[in-house]
């Protein structure tokens, strides 16, 4: 990762304690693909997915913005692209939060799951040689 694909800038946590962050962030430029709806070969229908771009990420979490809203505990196959589509992750999600942010316009968090078949341990890896850069 380069300096230009994360502008590290601390814990973006609320002054009055709400916040409920273990990691400190990373504001960064990644490309997320959310697989909204498996695909079903019986009846040809392909999956449906969703891209959109990262707030910010750290180890555990992705913020996000969507066109769409996701229902909260919902669990979804996420592939974050880094660095001009040179780095992918296969991760899973849990949606934590959904927030209205404009017309339409929602903000997302997600935690990221430990799960057999990820790359969860290379995501975790990726996001601490970033911060160790900064």
């Amino acid at each position: 990762m380069t300096d230009d694909d994360f502008n590290f800038t601390g814990a973006t946590a609320p002054q009055d304690g709400t916040d409920k962050r273990d990691n400190l962030r990373l504001f960064a430029r990644a490309k997320v693909t959310i697989e909204m709806e498996a695909a079903d070969p019986q009846v040809d229908l392909p999956a449906r997915i969703i891209e959109c771009q990262t707030r910010d990420l750290s180890a555990n979490g992705i913020q996000v913005t969507l066109p769409e809203p996701l229902p909260e505990g919902s669990i979804l196959p996420l592939e974050v692209m880094l660095e001009d589509d040179y780095a992918r992750f296969q991760i899973m999600g849990e949606v934590i939060w959904c927030r209205r942010e404009q017309e339409r316009l929602w903000a997302v968090g997600f935690h990221v799951m430990e799960s057999d078949e990820t790359s969860v341990i290379e995501w975790n890896e990726a996001i601490a040689r970033a911060m160790a850069s900064q």
